[in-house]
C-alpha cells in the first residue's frame, strides 16, 4: 500500500498493487482518492508499464529541473486520468479524474457513470518518494 499526501496533509492517493501481468506488461490498483471529505475508490484499475516507465524516466532529476508534467492514465479510457505538473521549485499540482461507469440496476439498465474530479499540491519530494515504490514495481518486470 503506497499513500501520497498533499501538502497540507487532508488530502491523498492511496493504491494498493493487487496483480502483474507479463503478458501484457502492466499491473492492477486498486486507487483511492481522499480529498477534503471527499473519498472515491475504484478497484481493479490496469495500468500499463510503459506509463510508469515513461513517468520514472521524465520525473528522475525532478528537484534539479525546472518544469515537469505527466499524466497517468488507465488502460480503460476515461477511467482515471491524473496530471502532475511542477508549479514552483518545492511544489507539484496534481489534478485528477475518477470515472465509475456501469449499468443501473433498474428494470431497464441504463448505463450510469459518477464522476469525481479534483486537484491538490504536493511537495517536489514526495514526487521522488513516489518513484521509488514504482520503481521497484517496475522492477518485478525485469
Amino acid at each position: 500500500m503506497t499513500k501520497i499526501f498533499s501538502k497540507d496533509e487532508f488530502s491523498y492517493f492511496e493504491y494498493i498493487l493487487k496483480e502483474v501481468e507479463y503478458r501484457l506488461p502492466s499491473i492492477c490498483v486498486d486507487l483511492e482518492v481522499h480529498n477534503r471529505g471527499f473519498t472515491a475508490a475504484l478497484p481493479n484499475v490496469w495500468i500499463e508499464l510503459s506509463n510508469i516507465e515513461k513517468f520514472l524516466g521524465e520525473s528522475k532529476d525532478i528537484s534539479f529541473i525546472d518544469t515537469f508534467q505527466h499524466t497517468f492514465t488507465s488502460m480503460s479510457p476515461e477511467e482515471v486520468i491524473i496530471h502532475a505538473n511542477k508549479v514552483s521549485p518545492s511544489t507539484c499540482q496534481i489534478r485528477y479524474t475518477l470515472n465509475k461507469t456501469y449499468y443501473s440496476s433498474d428494470l431497464n439498465p441504463v448505463l450510469e457513470s459518477i464522476q469525481q474530479k479534483g486537484s491538490f499540491e504536493l511537495e517536489v519530494y514526495k514526487i521522488e518518494e513516489s518513484r521509488k515504490a514504482l520503481l521497484e514495481i517496475r522492477d518485478l518486470f525485469y
